[in-house]
């Protein structure tokens, strides 16, 4: 009776750990790269469910007759293995490329609500980097059409900029990007046509010009580039500052180390870092909440704030979370995953701000991503006893931690001037001014493509410091650091 009781449950171990190990052998090898990852995690799960119970039954019964043996038992385990992979395989072919079932069970482009926003503010360029991205990863066809409407709305958009300011080359480029983009993903439709409507109003403005007789002819003059910086701060042990360099509407692109500088003055800063980079590193941000009962006026704000970072968010991006009321703490350690918002309630007393902004410079300390963040969210002023703001700005910057603070005016007494004071490399920020605010988490979770990256010694990105960066055949251009 002993061995009846034992095998079963040895059996039930094997089983579940065989099953288990199928399924993360086809998310993370076989099928990680299937058109539709949450179809096949699903159809995984769900046969490895199946032969579990199969297995299971089958083990009582074969125990319970005294035919258990290991044989039997390496039998099926064998079993689940290929039946879980096995099926997954075949649903795929069946059914992976089916574009009703990538729609129902693929991810959505998450990007499309901060995309439109940008577009909105005439944040051209961030709105097609967010595009572009979702056109390049999505295998939905919704988030497809939208991400490719809205390349073209772009470049139509950029080329009447362009031509208002006389560049016919950079109008004609977007004009072309255009035109491609439309007939690619929707021949025959009204956009095609405005596309090339927009072409014959360029043609209108830019006439061609002869070309030049050997007479006429002169010497080509230099190709004038101009610098992007796309922001700047200090990160770890050095200050950084992100940029592109373009050449007409055009990114210039396998610049090196000899052809970029930087200026003090007209003191020459060396560059400890150099590289040009295809996409962000995940960022690390901890919420610091106010969840005293005067909050609740302004709840609405905090928590639209925080259902904004959750959808800008990237996927290897990290977030964290502390309360403070009449006390400080830690509620959820740096994960990459969602806040619930329901965390915040507005269910305490006091406010013990200062100490809320220190617990989360020690839960910052759990990221592992080294871009680190601090967002403070509050209505009031500290009222319990805790270090100095001034102090805990200054330990931000010795652990390379950003503060950025959110003032929601729900009450009289939001202490701004203490909220502008104790930010480190970031800013303070009106909740009520939401286009702003989604602004910054946009420029601190958005996922930037194809840019330069240089680091320096953090004593020359103090605030207040101005830098000169210098490209070869660019205009230099001022870096200031706020």
């Amino acid at each position: 009776m002993d061995n009846q009781i034992r095998i079963p449950w040895l059996w039930i171990f094997f089983i579940l750990l065989t099953a288990a190990g199928a399924v993360w052998f086809g998310i993370n090898t076989m099928y990680a790269n299937v058109d539709c990852p949450e179809f096949i995690r699903i159809i995984l799960f769900v046969v490895a469910a199946l032969m579990v119970v199969v297995m299971l039954i089958r083990a009582f019964v074969a125990t319970n007759r005294g035919s258990a043996t290991i044989f039997s038992t390496i039998i099926s385990l064998v079993i689940i293995a290929v039946a879980v992979l096995g099926l997954a395989g075949i649903a795929n072919l069946a059914f992976g490329k089916n574009q009703r079932v990538i729609e129902t069970f693929c991810q959505h482009c998450t990007q499309r609500a901060s995309a439109e926003q940008l577009y909105a503010m005439g944040n051209l360029d961030g709105a097609s980097d967010l595009a572009r991205e979702c056109y390049r990863t999505s295998q939905v066809g919704e988030d497809r059409d939208w991400s490719a409407r809205m390349l073209v709305q772009v470049a139509l958009d950029k080329s009447h900029m362009f031509l208002d300011q006389e560049n016919c080359g950079a109008s004609e480029q977007q004009i072309k990007e255009a035109i491609s983009l439309a007939e690619q993903n929707f021949p025959g439709d009204t956009l095609v046509a405005l596309a090339k409507q927009t072409y014959q109003t360029w043609d209108a403005s830019c006439p061609i010009e002869p070309e030049p007789t050997q007479a006429m002819a002169t010497p080509p003059t230099a190709p004038t580039r101009v610098i992007e910086i796309l922001r700047n701060g200090i990160t770890g042990a050095n200050g950084v500052i992100d940029f592109r360099v373009y050449e007409g509407a055009t990114m210039v692109e396998g610049l090196s180390r000899t052809q970029v500088g930087l200026m003090s003055g007209t003191t020459p800063i060396e560059i400890v870092n150099f590289a040009e980079r295809s996409s962000d590193d995940p960022v690390c941000m901890i919420l610091v909440a106010d969840n005293s009962g005067s909050i609740i006026p302004g709840m609405g704000q905090i928590r639209n704030a925080v259902e904004a970072i959750n959808q800008m968010r990237k996927s290897n991006d990290e977030l964290g979370l502390v309360l403070f009321d009449e006390t400080a703490r830690g509620v959820v350690a740096p994960a990459k995953a969602a806040i619930n918002t329901g965390y915040i309630d507005g269910g305490g007393d006091y406010t013990a701000l200062w100490a809320g902004v220190e617990t989360g410079l020690t839960l910052a300390g759990q990221c592992s991503s080294s871009y680190r963040y601090l967002l403070v969210l509050t209505d009031g002023v500290n009222n319990k006893p805790g270090p100095s703001h001034i102090q805990l700005r200054e330990t931000a910057k010795a652990q390379g931690v950003s503060i950025c603070t959110v003032g929601v005016a729900s009450s009289q007494t939001l202490d701004e001037q203490s909220l502008q004071e104790v930010v480190n490399n970031c800013e303070y920020y009106r909740a009520d001014n939401f286009d702003i605010l989604a602004s910054k988490f946009t420029e601190i979770f958005g996922e930037l493509r194809s840019y330069y990256r240089v680091e320096f010694d953090k004593a020359y990105a103090m605030r207040g410091a101005i830098l000169t960066l210098q490209a070869e055949s660019a205009t230099d251009e001022p870096v200031e650091f706020k």
